[in-house]
């Protein structure tokens, strides 16, 4: 309230200065260069309602929320402008649609950076739109964070209000530490300087209010510290109150001091002890003008006094002398090194069981529950929770609320032994007889892939390719293997353009697209280098070859995608009726036999690889190509051999001082896409683009621009780069490094699209088979399995049952590039399978989702649905997925816009917010959201018992469903 000069009362709102009073003259200088005014004139100017930033309340903080838009609004103040805005939402828009001028202008911003820890100050340069359009995308987080704030201090206060002589507050923090000087000290001096830790507190009760100021000459502000500390304030309390049963404490949210496992382990045990109700809330709020930073700046000022008086300040006894002679108000005592070395020794035993916390940024407030569980708050629209138990080591928490946000289908299956997760029911019992029967993941995975070329053969077939990644438990090494084939020895452009094909692919039903099959090969090796050695080959193809002779009832969701594909079967070849039901596809819940496929299987089980690529089924194979015009030779087969590589991982931090390691197969196949996607989008995080994923609603407009842009730079990478090893270098460490990803996710715009990346041709479909495998000695295999495009070219060869695939299309026929056709080379790959393990090596998932390239794509969703989001397998399986359609990305089209797709039960405010970020949307409802890819997981779970327990969840948009014991 200020007074006019009429003597009349006018009520404005306080507005607080972004630049000092200095900063605020020199601006007035220059843009007032006539006028004559001193600075201390200027500075009599300010209005009363202006106050300088010194006098924020507590309510206010100096975050990265606050500062970073205070220093882009100091750079933009000569180019935005406008008049009072009645709403956020006025002010953000008219931030772009009214008030910028010359948004071409070059200018400098700088931003506080969160790096390895540490907050640093960086300068940023740009168009003054562009200055903007970040302005914009910070102004809701700020939002949000003052919502917080203001929610905690107004329970703060209630709670103040609320105290008994049982019922207390406490508010505690570290100061900065304090110098000890000498008034006649020497410049020289300095370097000799010590300094001294103090831990400030403050306890309200009705009888009597207590103020607390803790020096020591430990400054580490640690766990042991910190106990140490409360040890003493507690104590006090005790003695002055001995009926206080219940205790709410207060702090920053400062993660090396309270933010914790060590500090809630600690709680717990304090708690127990004390036999006292103890709760623990974490400010959102950084650095503010609290009563505990009252205490500590008059004892330092006081502690200053004396030492300018002439007094000696050598130690924390001279400190605790002077403050103690200056004031008898406020408690100071020391925090003694030998009672931390007691803390220490004390904690350190139960500090062996603290279970790690994931995301304890997100949390507001903690209440101990028993002496091994806490509760956790986070505050939102209300005040919800979730319990914590704090003993054992965790990476992954799986939330296994029922009250999903989208309907869930199914519910997470559950083993102590073994567990089979496919897309075909009979391909997992298939699994599940040769785990019984002693094999081992390997044995069970080869079992389950030769079932499901008879089951589901619309995906995948001996006439296509797959990859492996098998984890040793005993070992714990992770092993990759590329069942992938090779083109024809003869195949080369040339003759590809001399047979009339001019398109920057190979057709998909002309047989040079077909690459030696590679998945045959691929089993028995499986077999050879990972197996129990407890099983014949012919054991472990027993049940595929039981279903092809007997017949099985065809799935409903199978029976679809054969009707899709019979005309292409009638066409391919002459033997079409090998693999339809009197001339027709069958339908849903029809008896399906396929006998000449039973004799290929059995022929590979009596001969090994002999058995395919060398004799009848190798010359029939080739009599087909060669018929088409295809130049596949009878020595292209036999000489194929299956790649045992090392798989290719990225480190991903869970924001709880723990990472996890996802592992994938190297190229020739694109996992290393859905690396970079994850790396590229830890970088954006870590450059403060957008606020922690924990703060982002899961599918929303923002959460699905995110990943959206991440995949897009991912794939405009690994689109021209992923090849044959063989043939071009793929440089995968320096794509996968944290240097060039950072590069990558510099062209992140938080509001809008990147137009200007370039796109392989993510072509969508559900023609691929993933599943997992876990069997009783922890081992787990990753297995994907592909025709590449439903039957793939749907030819098939004489007398043999399958039909051939048409990975060769996926070659570039583009002179230099780098995955162009050549004799002899492995195409890019889509299908990827993919682990998850913690940096020590224990295994924590088995997953995969197929789908040709949207697989990284359900590779990243998937995966931040566990570990972001804590859903549990199955959920995260459930869950809407976006995709993104793209076209051949060539020099004529690379202004042609990527579509995304979105699955039913993503909201229309999303889409139409995608909309304005500039992507071209496209909802996708019934049968078609198979585009979205089928995933299966397998997860290891923690427990109290050290019990071994897998849990899996199976994708719904398949047929299939998981099944253990």
């Amino acid at each position: 309230v200020a007074k006019e000069d009429d003597g009349s009362k006018i009520t404005y709102q306080k507005r607080i200065l972004l630049n000092s009073l200095r900063e605020n003259y020199e601006f007035f200088k220059e843009e007032n260069k006539n006028v004559n005014l001193s600075r201390s004139s200027f500075a009599e100017l300010r209005p009363v309602f202006v106050i300088p930033k010194a006098a924020l309340a507590h309510r206010n903080c100096l975050c990265l929320y606050h500062e970073n838009i205070c220093l882009l609004l100091k750079s933009l103040d000569k180019y935005v402008g406008g008049n009072y805005c009645s709403s956020l939402e006025t002010f953000t828009n008219s931030l772009v649609e009214e008030q910028v001028s010359n948004g071409s202008a070059k200018i400098t911003w700088s931003q506080w950076m969160n790096e390895c820890g540490r907050a640093e100050k960086k300068e940023f340069s740009g168009t003054v739109d562009e200055a903007v359009l970040l302005l914009k995308s910070r102004v809701e987080c700020l939002l949000f964070h003052v919502y917080i704030k203001r929610e905690q201090s107004r329970y703060f206060e209630k709670l103040k209000t609320e105290v008994t002589d049982e019922k207390v507050v406490l508010q505690v923090d570290f100061a900065e530490n304090f110098s000890m000087k000498e008034q006649d000290e020497i410049q020289q001096a300095h370097w000799n300087s010590k300094s001294l830790s103090i831990f400030t507190a403050f306890v309200w009760s009705k009888t009597e209010n207590f103020s607390f100021s803790l020096p020591s000459s430990d400054v580490t502000h640690d766990t042991f510290v910190v106990n140490s500390a409360l040890e003493i304030i507690l104590n006090h309390v005790e003695s002055v109150l001995p009926n206080v049963t219940e205790i709410n404490c207060f702090s920053d949210g400062a993660a090396s001091q309270f933010k914790q496992r060590y500090h809630f382990r600690n709680l717990t045990s304090i708690a127990n002890e004390r036999n006292i109700d103890l709760r623990w809330n974490f400010f959102a709020t950084s650095h503010g003008k609290g009563v505990v930073d009252g205490i500590v700046g008059v004892v330092k000022r006081l502690v200053w006094s004396a030492i300018l008086a002439g007094d000696v300040c050598r130690s924390v006894e001279d400190f605790i002398k002077l403050a103690r002679k200056k004031t008898d108000k406020i408690i100071v005592t020391e925090i003694k090194i030998d009672e931390i070395q007691k803390s220490k020794i004390k904690l350190e035993n139960i500090f062996k069981t603290a279970k790690s916390v994931p995301e304890p940024q997100k949390m507001h407030y903690v209440k101990v529950v028993n002496e091994n569980e806490l509760e956790v708050f986070i505050i939102a629209t209300t005040f919800t929770f979730r319990r914590r138990k704090m003993a054992n080591n965790e990476y992954i928490k799986f939330n296994n609320d029922l009250n999903l946000n989208f309907k869930s289908r199914r519910s997470v299956v559950y083993g102590t032994h073994c567990i089979v997760s496919s897309s075909q029911p009979l391909a997992c019992q298939a699994g599940l007889e040769i785990l019984r029967k002693g094999g081992n993941a390997a044995d069970a995975a080869v079992a389950t892939a030769a079932t499901l070329n008879v089951t589901e053969p619309c995906s995948c077939g001996i006439g296509g390719d797959c990859f492996v990644l098998y984890y040793n438990n005993q070992t714990k090494k992770i092993s990759s293997l590329n069942g992938s084939g090779r083109s024809p020895k003869n195949l080369t452009l040339d003759k590809l353009r001399q047979m009339g094909i001019r398109e920057k692919h190979i057709p998909f039903n002309n047989l040079n697209a077909v690459t030696v099959p590679g998945a045959v090969d691929a089993f028995i090796e499986t077999i050879k280098l990972f197996g129990s050695g407890n099983l014949t080959l012919n054991e472990i193809f027993n049940p595929a070859i039981r279903l092809a002779e007997e017949g099985y009832p065809v799935s409903e969701i199978t029976a679809h995608s054969w009707a899709l594909s019979e005309q292409s079967i009638k066409q391919a070849s002459d033997n079409g009726n090998d693999m339809l039901r009197n001339g027709k596809a069958p339908k849903a819940g029809q008896i399906m036999t396929m006998p000449k496929l039973a004799k290929t299987l059995r022929e590979i089980a009596d001969k090994g690889r002999d058995g395919f690529y060398k004799g009848p089924i190798a010359e029939a194979i080739v009599e087909l190509i060669q018929s088409k015009g295809g130049l596949m030779t009878l020595e292209d087969l036999s000489e194929h051999r299956s790649t045992p590589v090392e798989p290719i991982s990225i480190s991903y931090s869970l924001n709880n001082n723990q990472r996890i390691r996802i592992w994938e197969c190297p190229p020739n196949g694109q996992g290393l896409v859905a690396l970079m996607a994850i790396g590229i989008l830890e970088q954006i995080q870590k450059q403060n683009k957008i606020p922690s994923l924990e703060n982002v609603e899961h599918n929303s407009a923002e959460y699905l621009h995110i990943l959206i842009e991440s995949l897009r730079l991912a794939f405009s990478d690994g689109s021209y780069f992923v090849s044959d090893p063989d043939f071009e270098h793929v440089p995968v460490q320096e794509l996968l490094s944290s240097t060039y990803l950072a590069n990558r996710a510099e062209n992140f715009n938080p509001i809008s699209i990147n137009k200007n990346l370039q796109h392989g041709k993510p072509v969508n479909s559900s023609d691929t088979v993933y599943f997992a495998v876990t069997d009783s000695q922890g081992n787990a295999c990753s297995f994907i399995f592909s025709n590449y495009t439903g039957f793939g070219t749907a030819a098939i060869p004489n007398n043999c049952g399958f039909t051939l695939h048409s990975r060769g299309s996926n070659f570039i026929l583009e002179e230099g590039h780098p995955n162009c056709i050549q004799p002899g080379k492995r195409p890019y790959h889509t299908i990827i399978p993919s682990m998850i393990t913690n940096e020590n090596g224990d295994l924590l998932a088995c997953y995969g989702v197929m789908g040709g390239f949207m697989q990284p794509q359900g590779h990243l969703q998937v995966l931040m649905n566990m570990v972001r989001y804590h859903m549990n397998v199955q959920a995260a399986l459930d869950a809407p997925r976006f995709c993104i359609d793209a076209p051949y990305g060539n020099s004529t089209d690379d202004n042609i816009p990527s579509e995304v797709l979105l699955e039913d039960g993503i909201s229309e405010e999303v889409i139409e917010k995608l909309k304005s970020y500039g992507h071209h949307v496209r909802l996708v409802k019934g049968v078609h959201r198979s585009i979205f890819g089928r995933g299966q997981i397998i997860a290891k779970l923690d427990n109290d018992e050290n019990q071994l327990v897998w849990a899996a969840g199976s994708d719904p948009r398949a047929d299939g469903h998981a099944t253990g014991y």
